[in-house]
Formats: C-alpha cells, structure tokens, sequence
C-alpha cells in the first residue's frame, strides 16, 4: 500500500501537478449546464483543465506564476493580483495545495462559480474549519477511484497510483444550498476514450 511521503520544500517547487483529462472531461460533463462561459484559469500550469474548457467552447483566461508552455498563458501571481479580469464569472483551477485556502478565499470574493480540485483532507484542517463553516461548498464531486497519479514535474521516480483523493470543491452563488452540501461521486474510467459512454452516464448522486 502507498504511504504519504513529506516532500521538502525545494522538491515540491512551485507545486506543479498537473490536472488528469478524465477528471476535467467528468467535471464537463456533471457541472456543464452551471459552468459559465466566460472562466478564469489562475494556475494554469500545462493546460489540463483550459484545453478541455476551450474544446468545448469555453471562453477562457489563462495565467499561472511560472508559463509551462500552454498556449496564450499570462504569466501573473494570482494570489497578488489586484482582480481577475471583469469580464469572466467563473475560476476553475487545481491551486498548489499549499496556497488552495488563498486561492479559495481570493476566488470566491470575485465571482460567482468557483471550481477548486484539491484533497479530501481539505475538510478535516483545524486551520480550515472556520472558513468552511462561513464559506460551504455548494457540490462536492468526488471521484469514486482514486485519479491516475498527479506527479509532479520533473518526477523520474517509478509512477504509481494516488494514494489520495482529489474531489472538485464548488462555490455557486447562484444555486445556493438548500441545507447540506450536495455530493457527487464518478468513476473517471468511464471518460477514458475507450469508454465514451455519452454525457451524463458518469454521475451518480449521494443518497
């Protein structure tokens, strides 16, 4: 069984781990008709999560605090950026974990529909209880098997699979909760190509 593993400082970097295709395209697919057409992508990193976004007709900003080559990539530190462009309505992005309360803070001050990936202990921070008991995600899309691995760039060690979970954390003003938090789960392996099993197939509700 994987463990975590502390990585020091200098190894994580700039936190770069990229965003799986299977869980942009399941996020398209359970949030499609929430999505706004204009987004901001503040964390952009290779493009993951803009690429999929643009496909499929998406309007979207893309800036991050280092360019890993996406096309169109405004090189901007989100976190001191005085506002995100006026015309977008929505942010969807996957933060460095580290910085993820700031960017989650930051974003949902701004717009209406924010879409942040981050890990499952995300809920059980001390730090973040406060935060989350004034700021509740409105959905919460988990996906029921772990995500192909997220190593980060440059990894040359032996690839593996996640030991972690990686929901999508969702902040829609314009739904707003009636009660509880509303939980999604999906199993990604029905957006890999060889299972194309049409939209909607993907998302199962928790009872």
């Amino acid at each position: 069984m994987p463990i975590n593993k502390k990585h020091s400082d200098k190894e994580i970097g700039l936190g770069a781990y990229f965003t799986p295709r299977v869980a942009v395209l399941a996020l398209l697919d359970i949030e499609r008709e929430y999505i706004p057409k204009e987004v901001y992508e503040p964390a952009v990193g290779s493009g993951n999560i803009a690429a999929e976004l643009e496909r499929e007709g998406y309007e979207v900003y893309c800036g991050d605090i280092h360019d890993y080559g996406y096309p169109g990539t405004v090189v901007e530190n989100y976190l001191t950026k005085d506002t995100c462009p006026p015309w977008v309505e929505g942010i969807i992005t996957n933060p460095p974990f580290k910085h993820s309360l700031e960017f989650c803070t930051k974003a949902v001050n701004e717009v209406r529909y924010v879409v942040m990936m981050g890990r499952i202990q995300y809920l059980e921070s001390v730090v973040r209880q406060k935060w989350l008991e004034a700021n509740p995600p409105t959905r919460i899309i988990i996906p029921s098997r772990r995500l192909p691995m997220m190593h980060r760039l440059g990894w040359e060690g032996p690839e593996a699979g996640s030991n972690m979970c990686h929901p999508w954390f969702i902040w829609d003003e314009e739904r707003p909760q009636e009660g509880m938090t509303e939980i999604y789960y999906y199993d990604w392996k029905q957006y890999e190509p060889q299972h194309d099993t049409g939209p909607g197939d993907g998302r199962t509700k928790a009872s």
